[in-house]
């Protein structure tokens, strides 16, 4: 495509060289004819009230691609879920691409719905593209599934995201998209209200980063700074409404935000992370904590340091972790969701481990017949996390 043809919008201007760059290499690969369009970091709010950034969203004759766009440098090894970057796990960015995909398509069939639009709404294909050049993948074969690299690119060893993607032959004739269909299309998503994609947000003395750190049902967590306290980090966590709640659902979520910040008003111990603010967002109710800038969550923890772990740390974190539910079962504050991705991992000053117990939304305060002991063991229930409790042999 041109540079300045109608069909590529960017959306949002990029305020990053390397991912301006990989943004155009794509661009080059485009033909400027129907049905090709692209839209360039843009943003969309999903009926279930979650926001979504997107890198790139294409379309091309085989379909709408929705492309998260990495610029990751160094060696990438791992599977379907969990990732190696340059010896630090992280998650497969493919997943949140295929949810962000999911909710993409769930709206266009909604708008369609409600304009009566004939417009047959594409399958929206989620993909990762590795767009820096001295990055080189391992990956077995679910965690090739989905992922690119630059056609340029010579040391990738992934399949190409020009031949291998966006000019890939159709896996069914349905998902066809020739003038007149990707014309509807590309109606429906500006009826959808596609927009600038906002980088950060303010949520009381806290600047929003622009990618997810963790979501589950319900709910999103960001990393922030804070726009006060020089090198302070917080933890935001978004409570989503529904597009279509009713207004008692949307009071039920209001009331599950509030809990969650007023059970633990009075709780103050380091191995809990404790609630600093709430705050009526336009995105919904939002609870904000305390975060270490180094923290991690247990079980990418394990898998980066656990075999190097010595036994004294081992038993360290365990005794820890009981310790905190025993600090928190005192004070009839109980966890019933505790598991490896809801405990993190940080280094404390003088050199020794911490554990901090987080998502307490699935608690509450009342009484409980479960011991500390049984409640640390039970985070560590998987065979792999109970490397933390014994030694290996």
């Amino acid at each position: 495509m041109r540079p300045d043809s109608p069909r590529w919008v960017e959306v949002t201007p990029s305020q990053f060289a390397h991912e301006r760059a990989g943004l155009l290499a794509v661009r080059d690969l485009l033909p400027d004819a129907d049905p090709y369009r692209a839209w360039a970091n843009l943003e969309f709010v999903g009926d279930d009230g979650s926001t979504n950034e997107v890198d790139l969203l294409v379309l091309a004759r085989n379909g709408l691609h929705l492309i998260e766009l990495k610029h990751w440098r160094g060696r990438i090894t791992g599977d379907g879920t969990t990732w190696v970057h340059n010896d630090r796990p992280v998650e497969n960015p493919l997943l949140l691409a295929n949810r962000k995909a999911k909710r993409l398509r769930s709206l266009l069939e909604r708008v369609a719905r409600d304009k009566r639009s004939r417009a047959r709404v594409p399958y929206v294909r989620a993909s990762v593209l590795l767009h820096a050049e001295d990055v080189t993948a391992h990956l077995d074969a679910a965690g090739r599934t989905g992922i690119y690299g630059l056609d340029s690119s010579p040391t990738s060893k992934l399949p190409k995201i020009g031949d291998g993607l966006l000019a890939a032959p159709l896996r069914a004739e349905r998902e066809a998209v020739d003038g007149q269909r990707g014309r509807e299309i590309a109606k429906l998503l500006d009826q959808a209200g596609i927009r600038r994609s906002v980088r950060s947000r303010t949520v009381g003395s806290v600047l929003v980063d622009e990618d997810v750190l963790a979501e589950g049902r319900g709910w999103q967590d960001y990393l922030g700074r804070h726009t006060v306290l020089d090198g302070v980090v917080r933890r935001v966590r978004f409570y989503l409404v529904d597009r279509a709640a009713s207004k008692e659902a949307r009071t039920t979520i209001q009331r599950a935000a509030r809990r969650e910040f007023a059970i633990l008003e009075g709780i103050d111990h380091p191995g809990i992370a404790r609630a600093t603010d709430f705050v009526d967002h336009e995105r919904g109710p939002a609870v904000v904590f305390d975060r270490d800038r180094d923290e991690v969550r247990l079980d990418h923890f394990l898998a980066e340091r656990g075999s190097d772990l010595s036994i004294d740390e081992r038993m360290h974190i365990v005794r820890t972790l009981a310790e905190t539910i025993r600090y928190a079962h005192a004070r009839r504050l109980v966890h019933r969701g505790l598991n490896p991705t809801a405990v993190t991992v940080r280094k404390l000053s003088g050199g020794s481990l911490g554990a901090r117990v987080q998502d307490w939304q699935t608690g509450g305060r009342g009484s409980t017949s479960q011991t500390p002991t049984a409640a640390a063991a039970q985070v560590l229930g998987e065979p792999r996390v109970w490397q933390v409790a014994a030694p290996s042999r």
